[in-house]
């Protein structure tokens, strides 16, 4: 039992990882998660842009970064303006603006493919999860009734997980094409 709900922790975490991956897809207004994760080099190394800055939201179409340090404003505008996200990127000041223009309906459906990879990725780690679990119990000599019980427990845990993956990706494709 216990690699079964070792396994349920695995499942909830590659969903959560899933949750996080779709939340950074731009689709047209201004979310924090999508720039927050962007690399800035400061201090020698490359450093997660929300370690650096305070990333707040204006309105739906505006993000406004405050550097801490004002020596990496410019790095973060860089950042910013190569990541083909499609932002408007200004310095006014202290702060870096970040403008979300509406998204066309090429760039939509291009968001779209990157959605369902990211979400056949979480797929894939579902059934990695899967096999490593049914050949731990094929390991532990069970009796047939035990080994049947344990994989259709298994089978229960993936279905959930799977179908709350197909929901989440169908919520995000929503969001995604929605004008």
């Amino acid at each position: 039992m216990i690699l079964l709900s070792e396994a349920q922790t695995r499942l909830s975490g590659a969903l959560d990882h899933l949750t996080k991956e779709l939340a950074a897809i731009r689709t047209g207004r201004a979310n924090p998660q999508i720039i927050e994760g962007m690399t800035v080099d400061a201090y020698g190394q490359k450093m997660p842009l929300n370690q650096v800055a305070n990333i707040n939201v204006v309105d739906a179409g505006l993000l406004t970064v405050n550097v801490w340090d004002k020596t990496l404003i410019n790095e973060v505008e860089k950042t910013l303006k190569t990541s083909e996200m499609g932002f408007g990127v200004s310095v006014d000041g202290d702060l870096v603006r970040v403008s979300f223009p509406p998204l066309s309906e090429e760039r939509r459906t291009e968001y779209v493919k990157v959605m369902k990879d990211k979400l056949e990725d979480s797929r894939i780690a579902v059934r990695v999860i899967r096999k490593e679990v049914l050949d731990w119990i094929d390991e532990q000599g069970f009796s047939e009734d035990e080994k049947k019980g344990k994989e259709k427990e298994l089978q229960t845990m993936i279905d959930s997980v799977n179908s709350e993956i197909e929901e989440t990706g169908k919520k995000k494709e929503t969001e995604l094409m929605t004008v």
